[in-house]
């Protein structure tokens, strides 16, 4: 007897989809990758008043819309973070990329190929072209 498709295929989607500790656990990390930057915020603005405490209302506010922008590209890296690993999983189980997701995909794998290509040749004479932008190869450091 066949199993209902309709659940099957809610399966597979739910397996496609990262469970609740994965989010969790790129909250965690982009937290932490984001603190300096909090941080930093938080000093600049304490600096700021000590030296302009008559303009307190307006640093305040200079400072929300930076604490609003660095939690605005926060959400934006978990959103980026979460819908690729949702397009990863379509991948690995064997469903279409969606086109955005798949050109992405390409260029890095591009990237890959081209290092991989380079290394195979060896290391460029330094000062020779290792690319169509004329750059020259970086050597690597000599132990």
């Amino acid at each position: 007897m066949m199993g209902n498709p309709t659940s099957a295929a809610s399966l597979e989607n739910t397996n496609l989809k990262p469970n609740d500790k994965w989010k969790a656990n790129l909250r965690k990390r982009i937290e932490g990758e984001f603190v300096f930057m909090v941080k930093d915020a938080k000093n600049q603005l304490e600096a700021t008043v000590r030296l302009n405490p008559e303009q307190w209302e307006q640093l305040i506010a200079d400072h929300l819309t930076t604490m609003g922008n660095i939690r605005r590209l926060a959400m934006e890296q978990f959103w980026e973070e979460l819908g690729r690993e949702c397009q990863e999983r379509r991948w690995a189980a064997g469903m279409s990329l969606e086109n955005n997701w798949r050109e992405s995909l390409r260029e890095e794998q591009e990237i890959i190929y081209q290092q991989i290509k380079q290394l195979k040749q060896g290391p460029v004479p330094e000062g020779v072209p290792d690319d169509v932008h004329g750059r020259a190869q970086e050597q690597p450091p000599e132990l």
